[in-house]
């Protein structure tokens, strides 16, 4: 960073204004504290939980060299760590060493923006970094940096060529980290492109040149093979395009109304510094709140404090750029629409503000200290810890080849076990068909020789639609052998792999709130649907989210339950009926006295409905299929529920 920051000393030079001392001292001031913000010193260790598992378990894949896009294919990428600052011996060095080039980038484009007697103000920047613990705002902020310091250069008479580098470079390992930061690493390199081909070329071609090698070669640090990169990509897509409908969460109605306010008035304040001349800023500031609009607000409920965080920044960036009233107007904005949006989460006062901003410099500067002092403390401490969540049951002891559903994946890596992945590594995540076919061919290709299934969905979403075309493979080929921890462990058969097979189709055509009558067959009842979004429907969904749909089952003793229903996870199909609600029912599908250990469970009647707007964004109409599930019956089944006492009602 210091050449870059030479680079951008030389090109003031040749200007009218330089940087006063007292101002560079604050600039530099403020590059550690970011650097200690930014890049994680002071690691996460392995935890407990649905978000501490696929964290954990993203780090084992990189250290078993796992191949992304076609054994992992999720959210993030071989360099997720940079993003979870999870702790794992395999990626550390990638963790610190990521993290501490985008931190670097970040401020560095920061001061290369800034005019020099402004620099001061680059303070704000740790400052807002503090107010939040997303790393989305800052890492999706970094592509707006890369035309802004193009055009700055170009009008200094001097391209920040060594900032040009760095920010370029820092660009090209975000789609890494994270898939969907792809979409405005294309954006700024687009804009840039267009900026600066007829006044600049060779450093439009320099930032290019950076990106292009520094992808490639940090894939392959990461343990990658060079061809699975474009599989990468592709695998995003139904990842990124399944998202909105599968994980949307309803919030508070007046942070919408805040955040568009003020995303208005930051908007409209960009284009006073000249619309025709800055129009890349006032373009990147939009999809940068665009985006963050999108990932605070479609999952609205913690999420929410990252758009909140987003347009303090953008609030500080315009004040750092602008170097006016203008800017200064655009921070108080972005700052009051930040508290606006946060305190109703966490209340927020000068004591609360004052400790989350000591804690963000102290620990990792303690953990900076510590790594150099002690450097095995860390490595001691995740062995100490994962040998304590291995040590769960029913995962403890075992090491054969194994997978968990729906989430759980720290306690079976850590108890040893050869960890095979489905591709989508959590059940939660399958909300599309494309994605819920990928997971129910694995288990016919390379399936494990044990499951350790549960039924634990989230948002109450009807059970067995978590993963519920692998339930055919799973009832087919796999045997319950024991219940323990909550747990059905199911052991492989050893005939070939197979699938169950849904019989005597029926197709019919439900409406949206019309309650459908389910076929009073003996056996279970596997269903699938096909609900689609209108067209309205589909630019509500790009630009925001759709309706939240819902299912209200009736049961056979007149009782009902409502569930959330994911319409992409309907159309490959699930067991509709009996409800399975825990491992202990699955179990007792496969069981002579199934009628009986599952009675009242048997569904007789459904009626899907929706959110206010479901009738102008979703099809009133759908197709619906009903088929019978034979499924065989074992006498294993019998002797595991019988070891079991029954849970109390």
């Amino acid at each position: 960073m210091k050449q870059a920051i030479g680079s951008i000393n030389a090109a003031d030079g040749a200007g009218a204004a330089t940087t006063p001392v007292w101002a560079a001292c604050v600039a530099l001031l403020s590059s550690v504290l970011v650097i200690l913000m930014v890049t994680p010193f002071a690691p996460a260790m392995p935890f407990e939980s649905l978000d501490g598992s696929w964290m954990y378990a993203m780090n084992h894949a990189v250290a078993e060299q796992l191949r992304f896009g076609t054994q992992i294919v999720f959210t993030f990428g071989p360099l997720a760590s940079v993003y979870t600052t999870l702790y794992h011996p395999a990626t550390d060095l990638l963790m610190v060493g990521g993290s501490l080039l985008i931190a670097a980038a970040l401020f560095a484009g920061m001061y290369a923006i800034a005019p020099p007697r402004w620099r001061a103000w680059l303070l704000l920047l740790p400052l807002v970094l503090g107010l939040g613990v997303s790393r989305d705002v800052a890492f999706l902020f970094l592509p707006v940096l890369l035309p802004c310091v193009v055009m700055r250069g170009i009008e200094r008479g001097r391209a920040y060529s060594a900032v040009v580098c760095l920010i370029a470079a820092a660009m090209a390992i975000l789609p890494l980290v994270k898939g969907n930061f792809g979409v405005m690493v294309v954006l700024a390199s687009a804009a840039t492109i267009l900026l600066g081909w007829r006044l600049d070329r060779r450093t439009v071609i320099l930032a290019v040149a950076v990106q292009l090698i520094v992808m490639p070669v940090a894939w392959v640090a990461s343990g990658q093979a060079l061809p699975d990169l474009p599989r990468y990509f592709i695998a995003q897509g139904p990842i990124i395009s399944g998202y909105t409908d599968g994980m949307s969460v309803v919030g508070r109605r007046e942070d919408i109304v805040y955040f568009l306010l003020a995303a208005v008035a930051l908007v409209g304040l960009s284009l006073l510094s000249g619309g025709r001349r800055y129009w890349h800023v006032t373009m990147l500031v939009a999809a940068y709140l665009f985006v963050t609009f999108k990932s605070g607000f479609v999952r609205h409920d913690l999420h929410a404090l990252t758009a909140a965080v987003a347009l303090a920044m953008v609030g500080a960036f315009l004040c750092i750029h602008n170097a006016g009233r203008a800017g200064v107007l655009a921070l108080a904005i972005g700052l009051a629409a930040w508290w606006a949006i946060s305190d109703p989460y966490a209340p927020v006062t000068p004591k609360s503000l004052s400790a989350q901003f000591a804690q963000s410099i102290q620990r990792p500067a303690v953990g900076l200290v510590t790594r150099m002092i002690e450097p095995e403390a860390l490595g001691n401490q995740f062995k100490a810890i994962s040998a304590a969540i291995g040590a769960r049951a029913p995962f403890a002891g075992y090491t054969g080849t194994a997978d968990v559903y729906p989430t759980e994946l720290a306690p079976l890596i850590a108890a040893g076990s050869t960890w095979v992945p489905r591709p989508i590594l959590q059940s939660y995540s399958v909300y599309t068909p494309a994605l819920a076919t990928a997971n129910a061919d694995h288990l016919l290709k390379d399936p494990p020789s044990r499951i350790y299934f549960k039924v634990d969905p989230i948002d109450h979403r009807y059970p067995a639609m978590d993963d519920g075309a692998s339930w055919l493979p799973l009832l087919g080929s796999y045997t319950p052998v024991a219940l323990e921890g909550g747990y059905a462990v199911l052991q492989r058969s050893a005939r070939p792999p197979m699938a169950l097979q849904p019989q005597d189709a029926q197709l019919t055509v439900a409406r949206v709130d019309q309650e459908v009558v389910v076929p009073d067959w003996s056996e279970p009842v596997w269903v699938t649907m096909d609900i689609r979004p209108t067209l309205a429907g589909r630019i509500a969904s790009t630009l925001y989210k759709l309706p939240k749909l819902s299912i209200k089952v009736r049961f056979e003793n007149g009782l009902t339950a409502d569930y959330r229903l994911i319409a992409g996870s309907t159309r490959t199909g699930f067991l509709l009926s009996p409800t399975v609600a825990d491992a202990r029912d699955f179990v007792a599908l496969s069981s002579g006295n199934r009628k009986e250990l599952l009675r009242g469970h048997r569904v007789v009647a459904f009626t899907v409905y929706g959110d206010s707007g479901t009738r102008r964004f979703w099809n009133s109409s759908y197709p619906v299929t009903f088929a019978r599930l034979p499924i065989p019956e074992s006498n294993e089944t019998d002797r595991v529920l019988a070891a079991v006492q029954d849970p109390p009602p």
